[in-house]
């Protein structure tokens, strides 16, 4: 079920997703990030390199965001693809 935040801002997803984006670009080149718009907050996060993906996971993991915890965990590129990512993005 979707937050009420979520549900009445249209722009929830596409805010959510540029949050992340500015803050996992302090870390290095992200190539892909977006909101999946039926969850309640995943965002999917492509770096461009393995070393920048795994300081992301350091640095989010267990923070807090709009007072829900960060679980950040890694994905590979195929599972990314499966879940609607970019191919080569």
């Amino acid at each position: 079920r979707l937050s009420e935040e979520a549900g009445s801002n249209p722009n929830y997803f596409l805010e959510l997703a540029d949050d992340v984006r500015g803050e996992c670009a302090k870390l290095g080149t992200v190539l892909y990030c977006a909101a999946d718009k039926w969850s309640n907050g995943f965002v999917y996060i492509k770096m461009l390199a393995n070393a920048e993906a795994t300081r992301v996971l350091e640095v989010m993991h267990g923070r807090y965001f709009a007072k829900n915890k960060i679980i950040a965990a890694h994905v590979t590129e195929d599972q990314l693809d499966r879940m609607g990512g970019p191919l080569d993005a």
